[in-house]
């Protein structure tokens, strides 16, 4: 809301001001230690107080022309003993000028979380610090799981490359549900345990469907499966043969491949 000059008059009619033009406001601020420029309108404290106001500055907080603010304070100034230049304003106008001069007020703190050695460089959760826990505390990130932290190794490198599904041929039920709860909602994953039946027809499709096939020959594999999905030439670039057993250990190795792409 602006303010026109007599309205800064009116509201300081109160107050004991010096109207006495011969004792200008330089003068006056000069007493209280202060300075003022014309040339500039700058109105600086002394060099124990903090930095200087432009008077343009304050003109344009109170929502009125400088040159009535600057003529307002030559005309009402108050008698110097005992007076600070502020105490001459109306408390609501001062409030308000302290409101648009003000800093804006610092963001609140971001909640912490706290995270393993291993996970301390993921992706941030937004609105939220990462830092290093201390024992005892479980990682937010991992919750202090092999399985999981690989997991989540594997869906980063599936989303820096653009590709969604993964088929896994091998692993008994156990494995196959583990794999499904950590990659679920993240990966369109089929698995093809090895006592499930196939027929080449199948596997082609199979083959064509994924965008990554990780053979697991250390699991419960027959020959007969396995040949479906690799003799095949056209889906070789496809292929990760995964020689070792254990859901970290998969994971590992798909990202490993995965990241040997180009990216997109």
């Amino acid at each position: 809301m602006a303010v026109s000059g007599s309205e800064l008059r009116h509201g300081c009619d109160a107050l004991p001001l010096r109207r006495d033009t011969g004792n200008s406001l330089h003068l006056f601020l000069a007493m209280q230690r202060w300075r003022f420029s014309a040339d500039h309108g700058v109105v600086s404290k002394s060099p124990t107080m903090s930095r200087p106001v432009r008077a343009r500055n304050l003109a344009r907080a109170l929502g009125i022309e400088e040159d009535d603010l600057l003529l307002w304070l030559e005309e009402s100034a108050p008698i110097p003993t005992g007076w600070h230049p502020a105490s001459f304003v109306p408390v609501d106008i001062a409030t308000r000028a302290q409101h648009r001069f003000a800093p804006p007020p610092s963001p609140p703190p971001l909640p912490l979380e706290p995270r393993c050695a291993a996970c301390l460089d993921a992706p941030t959760t937004p609105g939220t610090r990462p830092v290093l826990a201390v024992a005892g505390t479980a990682c937010a990130v991992c919750d202090g799981s092999v399985n999981k932290r690989a997991a989540l190794a594997l869906i980063a490198a599936f989303n820096d490359h653009h590709v969604v599904r993964l088929l896994v041929v091998g692993g008994g039920p156990g494995t196959a549900e583990e794999l499904r709860a950590l990659l679920s909602g993240h990966i369109e994953i089929r698995i093809v345990d090895g006592e499930s039946y196939r027929n080449t027809t199948q596997a082609e499709a199979e083959l064509r469907w994924a965008d990554v096939v990780a053979v697991w020959s250390s699991t419960i594999l027959p020959h007969k499966i396995s040949k479906l999905y690799t003799d095949t030439r056209e889906f070789r670039d496809k292929l990760v043969t995964v020689p070792r057993r254990g859901v970290a250990a998969l994971c590992h190795l798909v990202t490993d491949r995965v990241n040997t792409w180009p990216r997109p």
